[in-house]
């Protein structure tokens, strides 16, 4: 997870009282273990973030970089139902934006059609693919939900207009350069 975040800078020479400044930097780390607080994520617009799963045993020859990609999170909303709310209990993974497992073949999906039918018992309950195990160097799901809240308005009627959602992924540490570089120039048309 590499994160932008402000912070104050010791020693550098102001004319400020305390001698300090606040500049923005980036911060990277390694997740090691599956969690609902450590592998999961809901974006916040005032604490970027991106998400990157690197191959730790590659490195780029120039730079010695993990390569990898980056999950971009589209347009979402988050969850606003209480954790308790039976819906939630039928659909946990919508709790997250992002969560981070290690793959088993008996998890293979984040919900089961029935659960609505009895939500406060649900078959599949996401939460326990977070259970604790190490995730570093392991083949991994990125589990990404893409929301959208449905606000009626008189222009649904008879019917509901198309809203678009979606997620990005990003080669990281993929190339040496911009690969877009390389893309030969076009010929003029006569």
């Amino acid at each position: 997870k590499t994160e932008t975040k402000a912070g104050k800078l010791a020693g550098v020479p102001l004319n400020t009282a305390n001698g300090e400044i606040v500049t923005k930097y980036v911060e990277s780390s390694i997740l090691e273990v599956e969690g609902t607080e450590a592998s999961t994520c809901v974006p916040d617009v005032r604490h970027p973030a991106v998400w990157t799963f690197i191959n730790e045993a590659e490195r780029s020859a120039d730079l010695g970089l993990a390569p990898g990609y980056a999950i971009l999170p589209g347009a979402t909303v988050a969850q606003a139902l209480p954790d308790d709310h039976p819906f939630i209990k039928a659909a946990e993974f919508t709790k997250y934006t992002i969560a981070v497992t290690k793959r088993k073949e008996d998890e293979a999906r984040a919900s089961s059609v029935y659960d609505l039918y009895a939500p406060g018992e649900p078959i599949v309950s996401f939460d326990s693919f977070l259970d604790g195990e190490s995730i570093r160097n392991e083949d991994l799901v990125a589990w990404v939900t893409i929301a959208k809240e449905h606000v009626p308005r008189t222009e649904d009627v008879p019917l509901i207009t198309n809203f678009g959602t979606s997620f990005g992924l990003k080669p990281w540490n993929m190339f040496d350069k911009n690969a877009g570089m390389d893309v030969q120039r076009s010929a003029p048309v006569k």
